[in-house]
């Protein structure tokens, strides 16, 4: 069949093409044509796989709307979305990091040295949008998966677990997991609980506020552990004794849901702390902010 429709005239089958896209989504190409010799003695190359893997991914998004429901879901459904840049230089731009610096005109002076090349360089130009700095580019993660209860009346999971990720703007991201969890059977008016979970991320925040207004959105603790880390780090010397015990103190407030006595607690220390150190007051004070738009922001 595949011959009489003219699919291998390039040398590839359709059921090689399938195999060989669906072992690339799972290792590296290199790790793809290595599997690949180690069962069929023959393999194509590596540029080849990447051809199939971008040639049928175009129809990756229509697949994944029509797919149906996952069967046997629980009683909640759990979302984490999450966004990070990843890398996108190319080798010659990586060649030329790697390459011998040029000698500071201002030994001692690292900023000396940047105002140097800048000037060399001439102006730069901007990056297109959403390819942030360090040449990384963002990408939004959504992991959906439900819990059940069970006989012990503790939720049970993850079930029917789900990862989705795409170089679209977070919106976009955010709108088909409302697709899915639609989908799903936990939409606006189903009275089935929804929990997000997310890093504290603004944009995030309103999209999730626009699109599942139905939901219980709650910052990621870890995060927020990450930040009194910090403001502890303001108050007390790096590794002493009193900044872990003050750190743990406040965690406990975390995980009980105290939010306000550490922004209280944080409030307190910011009257007491020198006015000459005016760049600890700012860290704090946006430590304090952080928290407390958080612990109101979300539910």
């Amino acid at each position: 069949m595949d011959v009489a429709l003219g699919l291998t005239s390039d040398g590839f089958s359709m059921l090689l093409r399938c195999c060989a896209t669906r072992i690339a989504t799972k290792v590296s190409y290199a790790q793809a044509t290595l599997l690949l010799n180690l069962f069929l003695h023959w393999t194509p190359a590596q540029e080849s796989i990447a051809g199939m893997v971008l040639g049928l991914g175009q129809h990756t998004a229509a697949w994944f709307e029509s797919a149906p429901a996952p069967e046997g879901d629980g009683e909640v459904l759990v979302i984490q979305i999450d966004s990070k840049a990843t890398p996108t230089a190319t080798e010659a731009e990586l060649e030329k990091r790697r390459g011998k610096r040029a000698s500071n005109p201002h030994p001692g002076s690292q900023g000396h040295r940047g105002r140097a090349a800048r000037r060399r360089r001439g102006s730069k130009k901007h990056r297109e949008k959403g390819n942030k700095a360090k040449n990384g580019k963002i990408a939004t993660i959504v992991t959906m998966c439900t819990l059940r209860r069970g006989a012990d009346g503790q939720l049970e999971g993850p079930i029917n677990e789900k990862v989705y990720a795409s170089y679209a703007p977070k919106r976009r991201t955010v709108a088909i997991a409302r697709r899915e969890t639609n989908k799903r059977g936990f939409g606006p008016e189903s009275g089935k609980l929804v929990q997000i979970v997310t890093d504290g991320d603004n944009d995030l925040q309103r999209y999730i506020e626009e699109l599942f207004p139905e939901a219980i959105h709650t910052v990621d603790v870890y995060h927020v552990t990450e930040y009194l880390w910090e403001a502890g780090r303001c108050l007390y010397k790096e590794g002493s004794a009193e900044l872990v015990e003050w750190v743990e103190a406040q965690k406990e407030l975390l995980y009980d849901g105290r939010a306000a006595e550490i922004v209280a607690e944080l409030g307190k220390r910011l009257a007491q702390l020198d006015p000459g150190k005016q760049s600890t007051q700012e860290r704090l004070q946006k430590i304090r902010e952080y928290i407390h738009f958080k612990s109101h922001g979300t539910r």
